[in-house]
């Protein structure tokens, strides 16, 4: 039972750690409106439609940070929001 439980726990950090490696690249690039997602990708040649994987929409900053229903970093930072009182728009 342990090791089940030590696999799903390392299962759940190391997808944490590729959330947050994914908001950080997308934080670090906004000041540039080019980044690591799907959208630019796709100008450049390097992705095949642009869309978000979860979702099937347009993966953009904005639907990155606040308009993706089932991304983890969306809910994050739209939970964050929601605490302090903040509109993310």
């Amino acid at each position: 039972m342990w090791r089940d439980l030590q696999m799903v726990s390392s299962f759940t950090a190391f997808s944490f750690a590729r959330q947050m490696r994914l908001l950080i690249s997308v934080v670090q690039y906004i000041p540039y409106r080019k980044c690591l997602l799907n959208v630019y990708l796709h100008q450049i040649g390097k992705h095949a439609d642009g869309l978000c994987v979860t979702c099937g929409k347009p993966e953009t900053v904005s639907h990155c940070l606040i308009e993706c229903s089932n991304g983890v970093v969306c809910s994050a930072v739209l939970a964050a929001c929601s605490k302090f009182n903040l509109n993310p728009n």
